[in-house]
């Protein structure tokens, strides 16, 4: 049981990580990682 616990809380801070790394992005805009920056310096 305390493997599955600890396992559950990794996770869980993982996801919470996850969702903290979006919310960045959210709020301050792709920027250089933008996928349409991307595109428009690409030449095909």
């Amino acid at each position: 049981e305390d493997d599955a616990r600890r396992n559950v809380s990794l996770h869980f801070m993982k996801n919470i990580a996850i969702v903290g790394g979006l919310l960045i992005v959210v709020v301050n805009g792709s920027g250089r990682y933008s996928i349409k920056r991307l595109f428009a310096t690409t030449k095909v």
